[in-house]
């Protein structure tokens, strides 16, 4: 069984909330449903990197990319 492919807008939306989750959990914060903006802070790069850490435990090639290249 596979699963069917997830459109560009479902990808976005997933890798956005895997980002503000990470991010919420790393600074102990609130986001309010808004995404980080992508940045050199320091806060922003540990959720970045434990994002793409659960995208690739999970073997999600496809969001693993898209986490990496645009966010």
């Amino acid at each position: 069984m596979t699963l069917p492919q997830r459109t560009t807008d479902q990808l976005q939306k997933q890798s956005e909330q895997l980002l503000m989750q990470c991010y919420e959990q790393e600074n102990s914060i609130n986001c309010y449903g808004h995404t980080p903006r992508r940045s050199a802070n320091p806060d922003y790069l540990r959720a970045k990197r434990k994002a793409l850490q659960i995208a690739k435990k999970y073997k999600d090639t496809h969001l693993y990319l898209h986490l990496k290249a645009n966010l």
